[in-house]
C-alpha cells in the first residue's frame, strides 16, 4: 500500500469481478480500469488457482457466493487475496451463514 495525495493506493496483479450470475455477467464500469496492467476477469471465467502464482495479490470484487469461493480457492493456492474493506462485514455474514449451514 502507498499514499498517494492522502489516499491510499492499493497495487494488484489481478481483479476477478463476481457481479452478476454466470450466465448473465456483469462487468461494471470502474473509472480507469483499461489502465489496469495486471489482468481482469469476471468470475463466470474463473475456472480454479492454478492459473494464478503463489506471489498474485489478487482483488475479488463481490462477496456472494461465487466471490467467497473464489477468494477461499485462492488461499488454498496461498495467492494474496483482498475483498474491499466495505464488503467485510457482508463476507462474514455469509461465512458465519455457511457454517450454520455445514453444522445444523
Amino acid at each position: 500500500m502507498e499514499y498517494n495525495k492522502n489516499r491510499a493506493v492499493y497495487t494488484y496483479d489481478a481483479v476477478i469481478l463476481c457481479s452478476g450470475i454466470s450466465r448473465f455477467p456483469y462487468t461494471p464500469s470502474i473509472p480507469n480500469m483499461s489502465k489496469f496492467k495486471g489482468d481482469i476477469m469476471h468470475s463466470s471465467q474463473y475456472k480454479n488457482a492454478a492459473g494464478f502464482s503463489k506471489s498474485q495479490k489478487v482483488l475479488v470484487v463481490g462477496n456472494s457466493s461465487s466471490g467467497l469461493d473464489i477468494a477461499v480457492d485462492l488461499c488454498k493456492r496461498q495467492s494474496q487475496v483482498c475483498f474491499p474493506d466495505f464488503l467485510l462485514l457482508d463476507l462474514l455474514s455469509i461465512i458465519i451463514d455457511r457454517l450454520f449451514e455445514i453444522i445444523c
